[in-house]
């Protein structure tokens, strides 16, 4: 498969697959058919309590346990969300979309076995249900197999309208955990949510989604630029939100005090008055707009998801199919509107209404510890209560639910999954192919792919010639670029070109290694951006002049960016804590994962905190470094171009006008050694209720038979035991050609036990093979994993690493040799190995302080 999920919405689920293989994909059409319409949850609790939440008692006392709950524990642990929440509860009061459509983790303990399928025998059935095909769909067997399903139901009439929210003005005060040693003054949130129209409205709901950007893209937008300046808050957010029948807005303010928040409203109210009175900027605005349509022609993939998601803000209530897919018309209405002075009463319609809701998000350095104590009261009151016969109950249920879990299927149920054989799959590897030619001395790289007409461009500068702590440094500085303006153009100039001639961009700091290189590694300055073959020319001289030409003389605007970024990096932790501390770890092994952890890790958040909080004394030095950037490293002797596009656009395409733009330059080295400062057990505290644990290590002398190993332990050994009997959201093990190897957790309750189950990998994928005849379903989901669905952006990105990496086709037809041709003796060789690796592994586990205790001997940082 190429992707395929379930999907949770406010209002509706999506179980999407796709694949690339056609009997892969009649295939997975037949499970996800049976999944839904023929569960084994409907005979089977064990299910319910395994995936929604069980109680269980062991020598270390009483739990809830529960992937869906500790995936919820989780994600009601980022201030985000929690504000989020809250806010949606308060604009939506009387239907569903005032609901945590996840389940809110101190609730779903409430809900029974008997509820829950209750609740699926009243809405899951054909006749409530959408069912949607795109791309090169084998249309007739699909219908038949769909047919197959359907025919055994009978047509029901099943309308479940949600009633349209009436506006109403509500306030309430909520608090959301923070650390013990944070400063609570400046953590608070100030929040408005508003209704906005309903589904019909598509060009409104277009305007709305505008607006947020015009009012609140940068920090020189109209609406953002009166909150910072007031000094207020330190951030501020505009979020439409659709896809779901009644659109709405929300006004986020952070980093500010409750007692700020009566000044804070007016402040807003003001600016926003202000722009109904003067009228909105016109040129700004068709940036925007320019944007937005640009965004709608180029989906992310898979776009046959995109495609889908967008037809049911439509179809899902009755609607045409079409209202949202089919976009041209409306863009052209949406700027006649603007012209002709719908967008101000629109804005004083939603955006000024008097039915606002506001909630104010206060920190607490106690309600964390408030939340488990009074889970913990729960469990014993429910236990105390239940008495000897309702204890002795929940021990069976427990009993019955492990014995579940570690059964076996039969032959004969394992024998009802349809499968692919490996004579299906195409012994060819994805191919990514790169052109190279020297341009004036610079490398060029051209990539043909379909782009249809869109360019995607690179620019690469190397920065081997910086230390560690320089790339952190650099790392930062990156995120100025586009938001300081330069000698010719203002913050809201740059924007406004950027709206109007480019998509997508990015700016970053990418290291790059050929494979089982541990000494060095090559360090560059990665800007990427994509156009129109008609916007190319303008997109390509913007990037330059702001590259060579952003001024770091600002220090307030710098001081604005700068906290902002400090704080959604420290928020980060709690939301991407697996993937901060697998940085972490693979930082021991090599150079590039040294830098990779510099740019990206523990390191790069403690930095921008440290800069945040002493501004004054460290800028001056930041604001060298950036300047050195822009001298010595924007050249010509330092770029390497490269560009994705089709093959007729390369044919006619100039790259001689982009490397004469730079100055020459010195030449610079491209590869340099890095080491890590951070300890080899470390442990990051986070102000939530789950945790991340990660270990990592290095295998020498990959090839692709390693990869099914890895499989097998993610899906036979990680997946049971760290999620299906531990209740964390996700486990897995990968490893890659680099040698890297590493085992992780998400929103994991029991950080410990994952790090043991980590260092039995090894003996467990030995005895596992003494059982098993073949790997051949094993090899079937490798070879999905090396090939993702990817936009023709992402080929070009993956064409620039195999090229700095060093690795030719040739490597790659060679590891999908090793996987098609694994067998039992090629995958269970690899188990010493990976007992090897693991005996003497990095561990990083980012979680609350008990958690993080029950590790062992950890340096926390």
């Amino acid at each position: 498969n190429t992707f395929l999920n379930a999907m949770t919405f406010d209002d509706k689920t999506i179980y999407p697959i796709s694949s690339r293989n056609e009997q892969d994909y009649l295939n997975l059409t037949s499970v996800y058919l049976d999944a839904v319409f023929a569960p084994s949850l409907l005979n089977n609790p064990s299910i319910f309590y395994q995936e929604g939440w069980h109680m269980e008692s062991d020598e270390s006392g009483l739990s809830y346990k529960g992937v869906v709950l500790n995936e919820m524990k989780g994600a009601m642990s980022g201030v985000d969300r929690v504000a989020m929440q809250g806010i949606q509860e308060l604009v939506f009061p009387d239907n569903c979309y005032g609901l945590n459509s996840g389940g809110e983790p101190g609730k779903i303990q409430d809900l029974t076995y008997e509820k829950y399928v209750a609740t699926y025998r009243k809405y899951y059935h054909p006749s409530n249900s959408k069912i949607y095909l795109d791309g090169a769909v084998p249309l007739d067997k699909t219908l038949s197999l769909i047919d197959s399903y359907l025919s055994k139901f009978d047509k029901q009439e099943m309308i479940f309208d949600i009633p349209y929210q009436a506006p109403k003005a509500r306030k309430q005060t909520l608090t959301y955990e923070i650390g013990k040693d944070d400063d609570e003054k400046g953590k608070s949130q100030y929040v408005i949510g508003a209704l906005g129209c309903t589904w019909q409205d598509k060009t409104k709901v277009m305007v709305l989604g505008a607006l947020s950007d015009y009012l609140a893209e940068s920090n020189e937008s109209p609406l953002k630029k009166a909150v910072l300046e007031s000094g207020l808050a330190q951030d501020l957010n505009l979020i439409a939100y659709d896809n779901i029948a009644q659109p709405w807005i929300i006004i986020q303010a952070k980093g500010t005090d409750a007692d700020k928040v009566p000044q804070l409203r007016k402040v807003i109210r003001d600016a926003l008055e202000k722009e109904v009175e003067n009228g909105i900027d016109k040129a700004q605005m068709k940036a925007i707009l320019s944007h937005r349509a640009y965004n709608m022609k180029e989906l992310r993939e898979p776009q046959g998801l995109e495609r889908a998601i967008n037809a049911t803000s439509s179809w899902l209530y009755g609607g045409d199919l079409m209202q949202y897919l089919e976009n041209d018309k409306d863009i052209e209405k949406v700027n006649r509107m603007l012209e002709d002075g719908e967008f101000e009463k629109i804005l004083k319609e939603v955006f000024l209404q008097d039915s606002v809701c506001e909630l104010t998000l206060v920190p607490s350095k106690t309600c964390g510890d408030e939340t488990r104590a009074k889970e913990a009261a729960r469990l014993k009151k429910e236990w105390d209560e239940a008495g000897a016969e309702g204890q002795k109950l929940i021990k069976q249920k427990q009993d019955t639910l492990f014995a579940w879990q570690k059964s076996e299927d039969t032959k004969e149920q394992l024998a009802t999954i349809p499968l692919l054989s490996i004579s299906d799959i195409d012994p060819n590897p994805m191919k990514y192919p790169t052109n190279e030619k020297v341009v004036d001395g610079v490398t060029v790289l051209e990539h043909p792919v379909a782009s249809h007409g869109i360019i995607h461009s690179a620019m690469y500068f190397d920065l081997a010639d910086y230390s560690i702590e320089d790339l952190t440094r650099l790392s930062a500085i990156t995120d100025l670029f586009t938001q300081l303006p330069t000698s010719k153009l203002s913050v809201q100039d740059i924007q406004r070109e950027l709206n109007t001639h480019t998509g997508t961009y990015s700016i970053s700091i990418d290291s790059y290694a050929k494979s089982g290189e541990t000494e060095i590694c090559r360090p560059m300055l990665a800007v990427r951006f994509s156009a129109l073959k008609e916007h190319q020319k303008q997109a390509q001289e913007l990037f330059i002049h702001i590259l060579t030409d952003t001024q770091f003389d600002n220090d307030t605007l710098m001081k604005q960016i700068v906290d902002q970024n400090a704080d959604n990096a420290k928020n980060s932790l709690v939301s991407r804590g697996h993937l901060i501390a697998r940085y972490c770890t693979l930082a021991h092994y090599s150079a590039q994962g040294a830098a990779n952890e510099a740019t990206s890790g523990k390191t790069m958040i403690d930095f921008l905190q440290s800069w945040s909080k002493d501004f004054e004394k460290q800028n001056p030095a930041i604001k060298a470094l950036g300047e050195r950037l822009k001298k010595e490293t924007i050249t010509k002797a330092a770029l390497t171009y490269s560009i994705t596009a089709d093959q007729d656009i390369l044919d006619s395409f100039d790259s001689k006008e982009i490397v004469d733009a730079f100055p020459a330059g010195k030449q610079v080295k491209s590869a340099a050694s890095y080491k890590t400062k951070l300890p080899r057990r470390m442990g990051i505290t986070i102000p939530a209720q789950i945790s991340y644990a990660v270990k990592g290590s290095r295998i020498e002398n990959y090839d692709g038979s390693l990869r099914v190993a890895m499989t097998i332990l993610s899906l036979e050994y990680l997946w049971n035991v760290v999620r299906v009997q531990g209740g964390a959201y996700g486990a897995g093990i990968m490893a890659g050609m680099s040698g890297n190897t590493f085992c992780y957790s998400y929103r994991d309750p029991s950080p410990a036990k994952s790090l043991e189950v980590y260092s039995n990998a090894g003996k467990f994928l030995s005895d596992f093979c003494k059982g098993i005849e073949d790997c051949d379903k094993y090899i079937i989901s490798t070879i999905a994993d090396t090939e993702p669905l990817q936009s023709p952006a992402s080929d070009g990105k993956m064409a620039d690493q195999n090229y700095f990496c060093q690795v030719p086709e040739s490597v790659y037809v060679s590891e999908r040799k090793a996987i098609l041709s694994a067998d039992v003796k090629t995958v269970s060789a690899w188990a010493d190995k990976i007992t090897k690796a693991y005996e003497d592994a990095c561990i990083c586990v980012t979680g609350h302080s008990d958690a993080l205790a029950k590790c062992g001997e950890l340096t926390t940082i």
